[in-house]
């Protein structure tokens, strides 16, 4: 059984029916998958910014009830600006939103379902597990 977090590339298409996580060739019996915090904060912007709003806005809290919450906490939140520090640094900037969806992974031990290749600069310096299941 695997965890997985799924980046917001990946929850938007759960969203619009272009990914079924259950049935794709990857997904194993009694993996369980989540979204970030910060990530639903990116969804709900796609909702809000959007032309179908009140259909958009059922959508997304119905999958949103199928999925495991996962929290930036403050382990999250540590390693998170001891990185970004060094990304800084090195001058490899990653989003926040992408570092906070990051580390809520690392820390929990979740695999992170993402198309972004910028999270491979991570890689460098924690042990990220990462996938991606997007054509």
């Amino acid at each position: 059984m695997t965890h997985f977090l799924l980046d917001t590339n990946h929850a938007s298409a759960v969203f619009k029916g272009k990914l079924d996580l259950r049935t794709h060739p990857k997904s194993g019996p009694g993996d369980e998958f989540g979204v970030s915090i910060p990530g639903i904060g990116e969804l709900w912007f796609m909702v809000w910014n959007s032309a179908r709003q009140a259909q958009n806005t059922t959508r997304l809290r119905q999958m949103l009830s199928s999925f495991i919450l996962w929290h930036f906490d403050l382990v999250s939140a540590e390693e998170f600006g001891r990185v970004k520090t060094r990304l800084r640094q090195l001058g490899r900037p990653v989003p926040d939103v992408d570092l906070q969806i990051a580390f809520i992974a690392l820390v929990n031990d979740l695999v992170l379902l993402t198309k972004d290749a910028h999270f491979a600069s991570l890689l460098a310096f924690t042990p990220l597990k990462r996938d991606d299941w997007l054509p």
